[in-house]
């Protein structure tokens, strides 16, 4: 009887430890699959982060571009365009004198 008892002992503690290692096992399994987890996400958060990076240097870009538009196009105003309409009213003038040159002399 007593044998028998201690076989039963053996056994449930043969039982115990062949679950404790599945367990053990399982608890590994998740660990790695965590961790695994978490090196994607790391690794996604460094292309997010090189992303935002280059977004921010293409939206300085964008602003550089566009204060050089508004300046550009302040100058034309300023500058360019009464410089062409006072070369435009000296072409018309010109023209009106020929036209008048050419009727008078001929």
């Amino acid at each position: 009887e007593e044998k028998n008892n201690i076989e039963q002992k053996e056994l449930s503690l043969q039982k115990t430890n062949v679950k404790l290692s599945a367990a053990l096992r399982e608890v590994n399994d998740r660990r790695m699959a965590f961790k695994t987890f978490m090196d994607s996400v790391n690794e996604e958060r460094l292309h997010f982060s090189s992303a935002n990076d280059e977004l921010d240097l293409v939206k300085r870009k964008i602003d550089a571009a566009q204060q050089e538009k508004t300046h550009y196009e302040g100058v034309m105003t300023t500058k360019v365009l009464p410089d062409i309409k006072t070369a435009e009213a000296e072409y018309a003038d010109l023209q009106q004198r020929r036209q008048v040159f050419v009727l008078y002399w001929h």
